[in-house]
């Protein structure tokens, strides 16, 4: 399974001799909602729900400042954490996300928004039939997570948002198959159990 880590050197060649010029991106966050997707990558190109395989996903990417400017300066200081995909133990351990096929011209943009993540060729079947789906297509994950960070409040909720959008039992899924940085926490325990987080409503 190939890996290119960041900056991705050599992933525009790799694209062009194998996946005629297209990323097929597993987004699993925030690129899920379409406003924010919109920030980064162009209209055009298609999407589609899926689900990832032999991925765990995490809120253990410690934001910086440049993700700051989109979603606002944490209420805490604990309260940092965006999602990440870390590979995970069990083979078929499943995520669900969105496959965008993102054009040679937008991963510019694309290294600039996802600052220090890998892209990992990852398995997935589509979210409705369950069938392997062909393609090569790659996910983002951090390799130093943090081990003390919680959701940023206003990421959380671009990432529900852009997850209920798709459907009810995409939303639920989202929020089961989503763990704290400790990895046995969902984050619909988490949710259900802390209604109020540092002061911030969530």
């Amino acid at each position: 399974m190939m890996v290119f880590p960041y900056p991705w050197n050599g992933l525009e060649e790799y694209l062009v001799e194998k996946s005629g010029g297209v990323l097929n991106l597993f987004s699993y966050g925030s690129l899920m909602n379409a406003y924010s997707s919109a920030v980064t990558l162009s209209e055009g190109g298609g999407m589609y729900p899926a689900i990832g395989y032999g991925f765990k996903r995490v809120f253990n990417y410690p934001m910086g400042a440049h993700a700051y400017e989109r979603y606002g300066d944490p209420h805490a200081p604990d309260a940092t954490a965006a999602l990440n995909a870390i590979p995970a133990a069990d083979a078929s351990s499943q995520i669900n996300g969105l496959i965008k096929a993102i054009p040679l011209s937008d991963l510019e943009n694309l290294r600039n928004r996802e600052v220090n993540y890998e892209l990992h060729e990852i398995v997935c079947t589509d979210w409705d039939t369950r069938r392997r789906i062909m393609d090569r297509v790659f996910v983002l994950s951090f390799a130093d997570g943090a081990s003390d960070i919680f959701p940023h409040p206003t990421y959380l909720q671009v990432c529900l948002e852009g997850a209920n959008a798709i459907s009810e039992n995409f939303g639920y899924m989202f929020l089961t198959s989503t763990y704290l940085f400790d990895g046995t926490t969902t984050l619909d325990h988490w949710m259900k159990k802390t209604s109020e987080y540092h002061g911030n409503q969530l």
